[in-house]
């Protein structure tokens, strides 16, 4: 389906973060499959609730939709189901929010069943305050639940009920295989292992790292959020040194409270580790707000306190030698590899070993 892009720049916008933030929406975009076919940008000075801009505004991007011909529009903000309710019967169009859009990707690159049922989860929490818009779809699943209608009860507090038990089921579920997790986790700690975890903003390079340091050949996808399970292998350091070495979800600004909720489980690996290595691609348009991305979820899961190190990666790409040193001027303690050419890979093992060990 023909897409179109568009950049809601509100009052609190980083105006110098436009061009980036377009830029990640398309990328988003085509990961999940749409066809992009063009890219807008429109300024809302103020805030409105029922349709997130003006009535005029938003009849005038209609315009603009319509001679662009898009059957979808990519929104780069999160709506409430009454905006886009309001929105989608203006524009006639489809409309995806950012919530919404990653939710399609995570549900594409899903393969563990793990990842299955929290994206699941993580669709069913996002679903529940916008039933009045998706009421047509839930009304047909209702039965599949075998639930009966209460005394009183109205369709959306039926639906509403079906998705709750529906969540609670799914989330007994992952805390099962949680909890299978946690008794591999006993037995790395009994075989004293210490336990490092690779983190950064989505598509930083954190699998290809993995696959460097642990001598593999499985192919890293140049795409986001390609890994949604965490993968651990036995990485050989030096001196005899071991260490189980982690892949982890990639991070992404302005993820919802909930998602990061959905993947709670996922994310105990960061949690139970020795060491966070704060992986960020050298290439970026947006070095500092990436970085500052992966603080803030850090935070927000209660591990920013953990003892981190900080690793740019793609160093090969890099043809000006003079952009390399500003970053490295900007941030003298970290470390710089290439995980294809496998520059920096030994100073990495040796900092890792003084880290751990």
């Amino acid at each position: 389906m023909k897409t179109l892009c568009i950049e809601a720049v509100l009052p609190e916008s980083d105006c110098f973060m436009i061009e980036e933030n377009l830029l990640e929406l398309k990328e988003l975009g085509q990961t999940a499959g749409y066809d992009i076919i063009d890219s807008l940008v429109i300024s809302i000075p103020r805030f409105f609730s029922a349709t997130l801009m003006s009535q005029p505004l938003a009849e005038e991007i209609g315009l603009e939709i319509k001679e662009k011909e898009a059957e979808v529009v990519l929104l780069n903000v999160d709506l409430s189901s009454s905006q886009l309710k309001n929105l989608e019967k203006i524009w006639e169009v489809m409309i995806v929010d950012r919530t919404e859009l990653i939710l399609k990707i995570f549900q594409n690159n899903a393969r563990t069943k793990e990842a299955k049922l929290q994206v699941e989860i993580a669709q069913l929490r996002y679903t529940l305050p916008r039933l009045k818009r998706m009421w047509g779809h839930l009304s047909r699943i209702e039965g599949g639940f075998g639930f009966t209608k209460g005394p009183g009860e109205t369709q959306i507090e039926i639906d509403r009920r079906i998705i709750k038990d529906r969540i609670s089921f799914l989330s007994t579920k992952v805390k099962k295989i949680s909890q299978r997790r946690e008794v591999r986790r006993k037995k790395r700690v009994e075989a004293d292992l210490p336990m490092v975890s690779l983190v950064g903003y989505t598509n930083a390079g954190k699998t290809a790292l993995l696959n460097c340091l642990a001598k593999e050949q499985k192919e890293s996808e140049n795409k986001l959020f390609a890994t949604l399970s965490p993968v651990t292998r036995k990485v050989f350091l030096d001196f005899s040194k071991y260490m189980l070495l982690s892949d982890t979800v990639g991070f992404i600004k302005n993820l919802p409270s909930h998602l990061i909720a959905s993947f709670h489980s996922t994310l105990q690996e960061i949690e139970y580790s020795d060491l966070l290595i704060l992986l960020q691609d050298v290439t970026s348009n947006s070095i500092f707000e990436k970085v500052d991305t992966v603080h803030t979820v850090l935070d927000e899961i209660n591990c920013l306190s953990k003892k981190t190190l900080l690793v740019f990666t793609k160093i090969d790409l890099i043809q000006d030698e003079s952009v390399l040193n500003r970053i490295k001027s900007n941030y003298p303690d970290a470390l710089f590899i290439s995980s294809l050419t496998k520059e920096g890979i030994d100073t990495l093992k040796t900092k890792i070993l003084e880290m751990v060990f």
